[in-house]
């Protein structure tokens, strides 16, 4: 990624994150995606409101970002806890992205 943009995870924020981030599936083809990367598209998505085509182009293919996102929202259906964990850890300071203040429980 060439930008930096202010709903990008911080180096902290990634590392809790990283190890929740399923390993790719055994047999096919590696991953050639940054999953780091895909994960601040998602977060630009939620902070700017914009539609997963006018996605910036110096992050992965919307289409690419947005399959990311569908299979992760159906795996934290199945866990509950597994989302609130997600967001006690990492959090997004509501004064990064004020569309989703109320997923921030980050104790400030």
């Amino acid at each position: 990624m060439k930008s930096s943009y202010p709903s990008n995870l911080t180096p902290e924020q990634w590392e809790l994150l990283q190890s929740l981030i399923p390993v790719a599936k055994p047999g096919g083809r590696p991953r050639s995606i940054d999953m780091q990367s895909v994960i601040n598209a998602i977060l630009y998505i939620l902070c700017a409101g914009c539609d997963w085509r006018m996605l910036p182009s110096d992050f992965p293919n919307w289409k690419t970002v947005y399959h990311s996102f569908a299979l992760g929202a159906l795996m934290a259906l199945g866990s509950a806890s597994t989302t609130n964990s997600v967001t006690g850890w990492v959090g997004v300071k509501p004064e990064k992205c004020p569309r989703v203040q109320s997923f921030s429980t980050v104790n400030r």
